[in-house]
Formats: C-alpha cells, sequence, structure tokens
C-alpha cells in the first residue's frame, strides 16, 4: 500500500517494538500495514508473514497491547480478529491466525484456535441465561459448547476486550 493513495478505514497509532509506528488498516489484502512514524510516514514493514484468505471486508478497528509487544485487527466477517507479535523489525510469528477457525452455530459463532475454543460471538439479539446480549457480543467460553454469562466486548466496539488468548476476564 502507498500511503499516499490508501483507502484509511481504521489505524492505530503506538509505541510497537521500541519504536513509534502508524498500522492502518485497509479493505484489501493485506488489510493490515504498518510504518514507522517520525511526523510523517517513513517506510513501511513486510507484510505478515500469514495473510487472512478470502475477503475479511475490512478492519472494524486496529489496537497495539499496552507493551507494544501485540498489534491485532478486529475485522467485519470471519476470522473477526487477527493478532501478530510486534518487534522493532516488524510483524513476528503468528500467534495463533494459522488455527484460527468460525464453527457456525444457532445462536453463538464458537471461535476455535485449533481445537481450543477461543469464545463465542452472538448471532443476533437474545438472553442468555436471563441476561440480554446483542448482535456481535463477544464471550468467553465457559465450556466447549456454550459461552459465559456476560459478554465481555463487541466486534462492533472499537475498546480492547480480548487478547489472543481470548475475551477478557470481568473485573
Amino acid at each position: 500500500m502507498d500511503p499516499n493513495t490508501l483507502n484509511i478505514l481504521k489505524g492505530a497509532a503506538g509505541a510497537g517494538g521500541g519504536g513509534f509506528d502508524l498500522a492502518v488498516g485497509g479493505d484489501t489484502s493485506p488489510y493490515i500495514t504498518v510504518y514507522t512514524w517520525d511526523s510523517g510516514f517513513g517506510t513501511k514493514y513486510s507484510n505478515p508473514s500469514t495473510l487472512p484468505g478470502g475477503t475479511i471486508a475490512g478492519p472494524r478497528g486496529i489496537t497495539w497491547s499496552p507493551d507494544g509487544a501485540d498489534i491485532a485487527m478486529a475485522s467485519w466477517a470471519s476470522p473477526y480478529i487477527l493478532a501478530y507479535p510486534w518487534t522493532s523489525s516488524g510483524f513476528g510469528i503468528d500467534k495463533f491466525n494459522g488455527g484460527l477457525s468460525v464453527k457456525p452455530g444457532r445462536k453463538f459463532d464458537k471461535v476455535m484456535n485449533g481445537s481450543s475454543v477461543w469464545g463465542f460471538i452472538a448471532k443476533s439479539d437474545g438472553l442468555l441465561k436471563g441476561i440480554p446480549h446483542k448482535k456481535g457480543d463477544v464471550f468467553k467460553a465457559a465450556s466447549w459448547r456454550a459461552p459465559a454469562k456476560w459478554a465481555r466486548g463487541s466486534i462492533f466496539s472499537s475498546s480492547k476486550f480480548y487478547a489472543w488468548t481470548g475475551p477478557n476476564y470481568l473485573i
């Protein structure tokens, strides 16, 4: 992506990997691009080693981990969340994207990482154990087959409610 012709949908700036970098998302592959930043666009880092197949419908949001060691992008469609380790050299080895998949269910889509359940995403507004939830709400797994009682965030929110390990715990 040429920074002068970017169709920037979402972006995040942060101190990733020891410097100041700017991550931008676009609606075409590689979907996430990172540049060094020093009062303007600098050098583009290499693309992530693993890119999602097909079309992911553009980024919903991009965020850096508090320590700058990871970068994550939420998407409008499967795989919903892409996460990459980050170093001063750029994208590291993908933490879990290679095994990320979504298994559709009647009320919730189950997000899998290999053979482990990462979390659940509500397919429509409804009730879970008497608690209302909205379409796109994200839940931790209570078991292999069921989401936990409370939503931890939403795929339609720009707030950071997840990590590569799964949706955050309630505080």
